[in-house]
């Protein structure tokens, strides 16, 4: 037995529609990926030079410092 013509359309229509959850579900996984890349990259890194930072404590605050130049700090402009 044939499927008469909303029975094709509403197939479709369902095909349509997983498609594109799985089309998102993959972009997002990706953009996750992609923002996981990117911290990696640039975590504890200078923004402007790229230099890589350590942490000190001075009292109770953390801050990065650059540890090839002694007396430099990293901060927020």
């Amino acid at each position: 037995m044939k499927p008469t013509k909303t029975e094709e359309q509403h197939i479709r229509e369902l095909e349509l529609s997983r498609r594109l959850q799985m089309l998102e579900a993959e972009q997002q996984a990706a953009a996750e990926a992609e923002k996981s890349r990117l911290k990696e990259l640039h975590w504890m890194h200078c923004p402007k030079c790229g230099l890589a930072l350590t942490t000190q404590q001075y009292g109770p605050v953390e801050i990065d410092v650059y540890p090839q130049l002694p007396g430099a700090v990293a901060g927020r402009e």
